[in-house]
């Protein structure tokens, strides 16, 4: 019984990199990444707005981040991924957010968090896609093509990410 308190006090501390969601086959399989290429051509549906596709966004430098509100990870990065947008909020870049939750979770959650990212929300193709490791951030540069992938939370994320953003500022 202590051990599995324990168990659970760890899992709890630490939070899931990937989502309680899955079934068995997922978890045996290795994450896909994407860096280097283009992703396929997913439909996001904003929380608020009209659907749009991934590749009408190409000439823009795009930052995706997939989570779910119950995510410890997902909710320790997120004051993290607010100071980037701060930073580069008048820079052509697209901050999306992509939650895996039902739309009116997802609006309590953001009743009492902020998160500055654009919110849309997580759809089959986008399941297709990406699986469900959490979180997972993506840079994808103006020629559609992917040039960041990292998926689970480190202290060190936000500093890559940064890192990886001044660089595509400067290829202008």
């Amino acid at each position: 019984m202590k051990t599995l308190f324990l168990i659970v006090i760890f899992l709890v501390q630490y939070g899931f990199t990937q989502s309680a969601l899955t079934d068995s086959s997922t978890n045996n399989r290795k994450p896909k990444k994407f860096v280097g290429q283009e992703l396929p051509n997913i439909t996001l549906c904003p929380l608020y707005g009209k659907s749009f596709q991934l590749s009408s966004l190409k000439g823009n430098i795009v930052v995706l981040n997939c989570w779910f509100t119950t995510c410890v990870p997902c909710q320790q990065e997120i004051p993290e991924l607010d100071e980037i947008v701060s930073k580069y909020k008048k820079k052509n870049i697209r901050f999306i957010s992509i939650a895996r939750n039902t739309s009116l979770d997802l609006q309590r959650y953001l009743k009492g968090n902020a998160f500055t990212y654009e919110q849309t929300l997580f759809t089959d193709s986008i399941y297709q896609t990406f699986d469900e490791y959490f979180p997972r951030n993506i840079i994808i540069d103006k020629n559609g093509v992917v040039v960041f992938d990292k998926i689970g939370y480190s202290p060190l994320n936000a500093e890559a990410m940064t890192k990886k953003l001044e660089e595509l500022l400067d290829n202008k």
